[in-house]
Parts: C-alpha cells; structure tokens; sequence
C-alpha cells in the first residue's frame, strides 16, 4: 500500500471516528435544556398552586376567628365565628321566640360584628375584635348555656345552632357596606329614628311602626321613688339643683312621635329622656311621670334604646308568617340581605 494511500486511509478512519462520537454525545448535551423547562413548567405551578392553598386555608382561618374581650375579667376568648354568633344570640334573645326571628338576630349579630370589625382598631379592645357588653354585643360561652337552660340545653342549643347555619354568613347591607345593625328588647309601638336618640342621621335606622310590641306582658313597667331617693339619684346629674316643693320639680315634658322623651325640664334644668333613664335606671326613655305621697312614680314603655330591630317584634312578625328577610327589611330601611 503505496504512503499516500495509508494518509488517506487514517484521514478517513480519524473523521469516522469523530462523527460516531459527536453522535453519541450529541443528545446527551441537549438534555439539560430541553428537560429543565418541562421539570420547571411542571412542578413550579404545583409548589405555587400548594402555597396558594395553605395560604387560602390560613386567610379563612383568621377570618373565622373571632377574639371577643370579657367585660368581666378584661380577658380575651378566642372562638370560631359560627361558635360566636349562637353565643351571641343566646345572650341577646330568648330562645324561645320563633325560629325565624332567631335567624333574623342571628343575620344581626353577624352584620354588627362585621360593621365593627369595619370601623378598624379599638384600643380600649386590647387586640380583641369586639367585647360582649352592652356598648357592642352580649355574648355566652357554651358552658354559661349549659348553665342557664339546663336540662333543656341540648334541645335549646340544636334549635339555635339550626336558625344560625341557615343564615350563617349573611349580611345586611346598606350601599353594599355592612350596616350599624343595633337592636333593642320592646318598642313602645314604634321604632325610633336614630337622630332623635343619638342626635345623628343613619339612612337606615327610622322609626318604623312595630304594634306586636304592645302585646307583651312586659310593655309597660312602674318605678316608684321617695323624693329622697329621687334627689339622691337626680344628683348624678350636672345642673341639678333642687329648690322649693318636690312636687313642682318637674316642669315641661316632650315627646317623640315614636314615645321618647326628648326634653324634660327638672328643677329648671333641661336633660334629656336618656339622662334620665341613665340617672334612675328606668327600663327606657318612654315615660311619663308624676307625684303623689311624696314620691315620684315613672310610669314607662318598652324596654331598650328603641333603634334599629324590636327584638318581641320580630317574634311577633315571625308568629304571623314574615321570614327572616322580611322581618329584617322592615325594621332597617332600605337595605339589602347578602
């Protein structure tokens, strides 16, 4: 075999020799960048949809926590929110009253917590959403039902567990926020308008007729005072000042329509029908008045503030067929269940 022949032989063998390796090597380079982007497309959105998840779960969990500030012991109880609205009308309403009315409270309940919630940090709160005194909302733990009902717990407890899961969640609204959902025990037939209590408009607290209220055995109350008891009482009161026969202490007397009293003058200073009831403990600012035997007699109607949802009312309407919702749109003007 001639030199130039074996040259060329080599070059042949040398050139067969590195196609057969780039050959081989060739998909085993490309690996990495073809199967990094499919692990990645695959997987990220798998980590993402997981965090997302937890994420979520944690949201609604904090959601559903309501820390509720004891007015008794300045502690803090943490309970679920479903757990809360029941207390919440365990302690606001008798459990007696129609089922329909308990949902109605229970839809109440709910939409004042939220409306507070709405209205951002109460410091005087320590890091509680809400308290369970009269200034927000009352509210029982389990044991205290337990304690109240008795041996009716189990039957009273399912019938409010039952109203509160049929209305869980729902809210009432006014513009699409949730409303000021105050509420009272008795109105003396009627509503009031929450300008005439508290000297300020709220579009959906006015006074409505509520009648059923007439009905109940506790509508009307009698307070009966000695003029000692009445002077040591009205004390507390700036301006008060008592001259002359007590039984010419009290002077003019205004009312509202719905049966407030909006001004009263005693002993030549003007105080309002909640002063009063404040100072002497009556079960409303309904009342009239007058003396006989040197004593001072407070005749007086319904029971509470008179804003927003009659509690016996509600019952009332409940008894003649009204649903919850109805029952809801009638005592707060103009607004919407969602």
């Amino acid at each position: 075999m001639s030199n130039e022949r074996k040259i060329n032989l080599k070059r042949f063998l040398c050139l067969t020799l590195i196609i057969a390796i780039f050959t081989v090597s060739a998909p085993l380079i490309a690996l990495p960048d073809s199967d990094g982007p499919l692990i990645e497309i695959k997987n990220e959105p798998e980590t993402n949809k997981e965090t997302s998840s937890a994420a979520a779960v944690e949201t609604e969990k904090k959601e559903n926590i309501v820390k509720v500030f004891s007015s008794s012991d300045k502690s803090i109880l943490t309970v679920e929110e479903k757990d809360y609205i029941i207390g919440c009308v365990a302690a606001e309403m008798p459990v007696t009253y129609d089922e329909e009315a308990l949902k109605a409270q229970a839809v109440a309940c709910y939409t004042f917590f939220r409306w507070k919630k709405n209205q951002g940090e109460d410091k005087s709160l320590n890091g509680a959403d809400i308290s369970d005194s009269e200034r927000h909302q009352k509210y029982m733990t389990t044991e205290q039902m337990k304690e109240k009902w008795g041996k009716s717990f189990d039957k009273y407890y399912k019938k409010l567990e039952k109203a509160v899961d049929s209305v869980y969640k729902k809210v009432i609204t006014y513009e699409n926020e949730p409303i000021m959902a105050v509420f009272h025990a008795l109105s003396p037939g009627a509503t009031e308008d929450a300008k005439t209590v508290w000297g300020y408009e709220v579009p959906y607290l006015k006074s409505v007729s509520s009648e059923g209220d007439r009905l109940s055995p506790s509508f009307k109350s009698t307070l009966v005072l000695s003029d000692e008891e009445f002077v040591r009482l009205m004390s507390s009161l700036d301006g008060f000042s008592p001259s002359g026969k007590s039984e010419s202490y009290i002077g003019n007397i205004e009312h509202s329509k719905a049966g407030t009293v909006t001004e009263i003058t005693v002993c030549g200073a003007a105080y309002t029908g909640q002063q009063i009831r404040d100072a002497l403990s009556l079960k409303s600012a309904a009342f009239s008045v007058s003396h006989t035997d040197n004593s001072f007699v407070f005749s007086v109607n319904g029971y509470g503030h008179f804003v927003g949802m009659s509690q016996y009312g509600a019952d009332c309407m409940a008894k003649q067929g009204f649903k919850y919702d109805e029952i809801l749109k009638h005592y707060y003007t103009g607004v919407e269940i969602e």
